[in-house]
């Protein structure tokens, strides 16, 4: 995972728990959004401050893949990622149209994804490193 400041990318993140949205605030488990964390200590990100948002999902997997999915749709946030537990997989969604993701892409424990900040790759993450492990 990246660091909160990475500086040799040319960029700067910082994690957050809390996004500001139109009618909610929805405290995703995970969002990288751009900037120092020391930019969100009067306020919440912002959806344009996202990049990435991150859901851990077991018991919570209709509401992350229906209500919060289209909420961060509609907000224009530009990736969306749900680790799925449950099938062990992740489900990441990216550059919603009109308001919607298009159909997620499934990526399974033995597979890396991509993570991409405004067009630019950050480095590949193993599936397996995202979820817990078993037993």
């Amino acid at each position: 995972m990246p660091s909160r400041d990475r500086a040799d990318a040319g960029r700067r993140l910082a994690f957050a728990r809390r996004v500001r949205g139109s009618r909610s605030e929805p405290e995703p488990d995970l969002s990288i959004v751009r900037g120092d964390i020391d930019d969100y200590t009067d306020r919440h990100p912002a959806p344009a401050d996202v990049g990435l948002i991150v859901e851990i999902a077991d018991s919570s997997l209709a509401r992350d893949r229906g209500e919060k999915r289209d909420l961060y749709a509609r907000a224009g946030v530009p990736a969306y990622w749900i680790v799925n537990l449950v099938a062990r997989q992740v489900e990441a969604h990216a550059l919603p149209v009109g308001g919607a993701y298009p159909p997620a892409t499934i990526l399974a424990e033995d597979q890396t994804i991509d993570l991409v900040l405004d067009g630019q790759s950050l480095g590949r993450i193993d599936v397996a490193d995202l979820l817990a492990k078993r037993p």
